[in-house]
């Protein structure tokens, strides 16, 4: 048989596979089987799946970074249709088994999420809480890894809300600053979504702020650097994280004068290219046109955000002096209609060029701003060495 002929019948059996898999109860599964297809010189069209949003009670493997060999796609697809969650799960733990399925970080096959952790007294510590989530500390049975895990009631989050932010974290993947997805399942016998992670052993940049007060520019262009570097990269995947600030920045170890810093919680980025439904902000950090609804929101709100960090990091006082404004609406119209105070007495130690890259970044016009990678290059980096001499905290004034 010829190399041609060879080909056009894998391809073939691609296609029909892969409309057995658009015929069964995981649609979602169409994309990433035509992305393999391609791979084989198909000419297979990715089509969305129909309402762009998965329903409730579609079989384990929906993750959307899933991809299946060919022969596990016919399985798959030659399968009688599921009747129920627990008969779904056993024929996707028998591809598991099998290795049939790639073992990029997928929806967790367990029925709850005791069969893979536990969380007693003995484990257990709740590290953060949100609107719609908790994080408590939990141990991997099989490993004895600690690891943390946000918890998601369904009382508060969608099912919608919980793949996005797990789609989010997978783009940040690979890059040293942003924290670490290890795992994510949904409960279907309990209320709750659940999204596992690296547990980081410093806390937050927040408490770390509250404790010591301001840093020295040294630390805090190290702290800046490693924060802007994890932003390039999300940038670079098209993902805007739109809620930084020092409660979503954790450091990774405890014990270290010089923190090594982590961003967190992507449960308000989205796509660039595919923004849907409202967002939760924070006030304080958010740009004027996140405000004012002015315009398409794009990574330039996150550089905004990242002038407000570093504002605070160097001064250890918000920029628009929010501690003193409790209502959101007085917040915003400050953030608006005023401009940060470069020469306030808690910003008598900041020199003219870290004042210069905070004017950049802070600028009322998103057109002005620097983007992540400009930022890097700003002559601040350069100028104010950050090293182990130059990174202790200095007492808040």
């Amino acid at each position: 048989m010829n190399t041609v002929l060879a080909r056009e019948l894998l391809c073939r059996k691609v296609a029909s596979s892969l409309a057995a898999v658009r015929r069964s109860s995981v649609p979602s599964l169409a994309c990433s089987v035509d992305t393999l297809a391609s791979s084989f010189g198909g000419s297979l069209a990715c089509r969305p799946s129909e309402g762009g949003r998965r329903q409730r009670g579609t079989a384990r493997l929906r993750a959307s970074s899933v991809l299946l060999p060919v022969a596990a796609v016919a399985a798959f697809a030659a399968a009688p249709p599921a009747e129920s969650s627990a008969s779904r799960q056993e024929t996707a733990g028998a591809l598991l088994q099998k290795g049939a399925v790639d073992a990029a970080p997928a929806v967790h096959l367990a029925k709850t999420i005791t069969d893979a952790y536990k969380f007693d007294d003995a484990d257990r510590v709740v590290v953060g809480t949100g609107n719609r989530s908790q994080v408590f500390t939990a141990r991997h049975i099989s490993t004895g890894q600690l690891v943390a895990v946000k918890q998601m009631s369904r009382r508060r989050s969608s099912q919608g809300q919980w793949e996005e932010e797990v789609r989010m974290m997978r783009a940040a993947q690979g890059h040293r600053n942003c924290i670490r997805l290890l795992d994510s399942m949904e409960d279907e016998a309990g209320d709750s979504f659940y999204i596992v992670m690296e547990l980081a052993q410093g806390g937050e940049l927040f408490r770390r702020l509250q404790s010591h007060g301001r840093f020295t520019e040294g630390e805090a262009a190290r702290i800046m650097a490693e924060i802007l570097q994890a932003v390039e990269h999300l940038h670079s995947q098209g993902v805007v994280h739109f809620d930084i600030k020092p409660e979503n920045i954790i450091l990774r170890h405890g014990d270290s004068m010089i923190p090594e810093v982590m961003l967190a919680d992507f449960g308000s980025a989205f796509s660039k290219n595919h923004v849907t439904g409202s967002r939760d902000y924070t006030a304080a950090y958010s740009a004027p046109e996140v405000l004012l609804r002015s315009c398409a929101i794009d990574e330039k709100a996150d550089i905004w955000s990242m002038g407000v960090l570093m504002y605070v990091l160097l001064s250890g006082r918000h920029p628009f002096d929010t501690h003193l404004h409790q209502d959101d609406e007085e917040v915003e119209r400050r953030i608006v209609g005023k401009e940060p105070d470069y020469n306030a007495h808690a910003m008598r130690h900041v020199g003219p060029v870290a004042k210069d890259l905070l004017r950049r970044m802070m600028s009322k016009d998103r057109r002005q701003r620097p983007s992540a990678k400009e930022a890097l290059s700003h002559a601040w980096f350069s100028a104010v060495a950050p090293l182990a001499s130059d990174v202790e905290c200095v007492a808040h004034c």
